[in-house]
């Protein structure tokens, strides 16, 4: 109604200031004419308007049930429905899910794979080549609740044994994948926390992101790995000018590997877990539209009672979580090197040199295991590992962006824990060249390939220098 009130107003106020206007330039002789000629016209828009507005009141009236589809090819008294339609159509047929539905993001990808392996000379369980078709499919959803809150889950192809992989190899005889569960997590960011050099507090718990690739590389962390216990995360803002900035922050993390079975009251193993802390610094020198960007970041990683485990049995199978860790001096439930106390130390610098031209990312990755006492000539002093790589151009995100990237990494057999690096470089106790390069075909699909040229370090039954070359080729659809 007020919609009406305002409307006839409006054309009234227009006549009444037209017809003023003409009154007080008329002489005495035409006043009475032009009265009687004003009251004829606003009869007829009164008519007008009022019909106006029972076809509004007529339209207004109608309920969603009503509110038909368009027929297709539909014509001129057909129309498509319009934007706010379609929401009356939806929370009428979703009745109160619809507030649900608010914040939900949905998101996943699917990739298609071809690998080709070529072992040139070593262990004869490894020559030959091996062609194979792999699929990785994820997809999963976030549910915000409030500006604080947001839980989410991600279900992934993959190997329940394998925590460092969602491949799915084409075999089988048509036998039906895996689904897995690949994330399932809750993150609380309080609002409240927010104050004077703090930026960002986040706590989080189930399985989740890794948040510890933030300040490392793919040398200790494979991409998808996603740890399983707790975290916390603080970001500072020390320094905010016009041509300097300063960022820092602290993640902590409480990391469940194992929970050990009880037979009556004696465990079967030693519960399993890992104390996680890293540090890193964020300058930024401002340089207009070429920024340069500096991170250096250092880790502890304390895996407690990791290194005997059940699991590791047939180690140089590669079926299991050994991922490349030796275990032929003694048990084999235990890893030689006994322990893992690992020390990491990482610096990347992102700059344009011309703001026309691709961004450049340089890495230095260094780690230690503290802890290592194998004892030659299995894998002793085989404790330290070191990647050194360069990144041209950002994240492919849009049709037409493109990224290119080289890295050498030296991973020696009891530097890191072989179970959670990079699977496609093949764990620990390797090194050698990798190159990839990706491209965006349309905004939500790429192209990538990526070479690797690998040689063994191990001094166990797979023969040293054993050389491997492996290559992708990816198809990935993202939504």
């Amino acid at each position: 109604m007020n919609r009406k009130k305002r409307w006839t107003a409006l054309n009234l106020l227009i006549v009444l200031v037209f017809g003023f206007n003409q009154i007080a330039r008329a002489d005495d002789a035409q006043l009475v004419s032009m009265v009687n000629q004003l009251q004829k016209e606003m009869s007829e828009m009164r008519k007008t308007i009022e019909s106006q507005n029972d076809k509004i009141t007529r339209l207004e009236s109608r309920s969603p049930a009503n509110i038909s589809m368009p027929a297709s090819g539909g014509n001129a008294e057909n129309l498509p429905m319009s934007d706010k339609e379609f929401g009356v159509r939806l929370g009428h047929a979703l009745g109160d899910s619809d507030q649900w539905l608010k914040d939900l993001k949905f998101s996943g990808d699917m990739r298609l794979r071809y690998e080709h392996v070529d072992y040139r000379k070593g262990n004869v369980n490894h020559s030959g080549n091996e062609n194979r078709e792999r699929f990785r499919l994820r997809y999963g959803f976030e549910k915000k609740f409030n500006p604080d809150m947001k839980v989410g889950f991600r279900l992934a192809s993959g190997q329940l044994t394998d925590p460092s992989s969602t491949n799915q190899t084409l075999t089988g005889n048509f036998a039906d994948k895996n689904n897995l569960i690949d994330k399932a997590y809750a993150i609380y960011t309080p609002s409240w926390a927010k104050k004077g050099i703090v930026d960002k507090l986040e706590l989080g718990a189930g399985k989740f992101t890794n948040p510890f690739t933030r300040g490392s590389s793919d040398m200790v962390w494979d991409t998808d790995v996603n740890p399983e216990g707790a975290y916390e995360m603080i970001d500072t803002k020390l320094i905010d000018t016009e041509d300097f900035g300063l960022r820092s922050y602290l993640t902590a993390g409480q990391l469940i590997l194992r929970e050990a079975a009880h037979t009556n009251t004696t465990l079967t193993a030693a519960n399993s877990e890992i104390y996680a802390f890293q540090a890193g610094l964020n300058p930024e020198i401002k340089l207009g539209d070429t920024p340069i960007k500096l991170l250096d970041a250092v880790s502890f990683y304390n895996y407690s009672d990791y290194a005997h485990n059940s699991t590791f049995a047939a180690a140089n199978s590669g079926a299991n979580l050994a991922g490349g860790n030796p275990n032929v001096d003694g048990d084999a439930t235990t890893l030689d090197a006994n322990a893992f106390r690992v020390l990491e130390i990482y610096n990347s610098l992102e700059f344009k040199p011309i703001s026309t031209l691709p961004s450049v990312n340089p890495y230095f990755d260094w780690a230690v295991n503290t802890a290592d006492n194998a004892a030659p000539p299995s894998a002793g002093n085989q404790n330290q590992a070191w990647a050194l790589g360069m990144k041209l151009g950002s994240q492919p995100k849009v049709k037409g962006d493109w990224s290119m990237g080289y890295a050498y990494k030296y991973i020696e057999a009891n530097s890191v824990v072989g179970a959670f690096n990079d699977s496609d470089f093949g764990h620990s106790g390797r090194r050698g060249n990798v190159l990839s390069a990706e491209y965006k075909l349309t905004d939500g699909l790429s192209l990538s390939a990526t070479g690797f040229l690998l040689n063994n370090l191990n001094h166990d039954t797979l023969t040293r220098d054993q050389l491997e070359k492996r290559f992708f080729v990816d198809l990935v659809w993202s939504f």
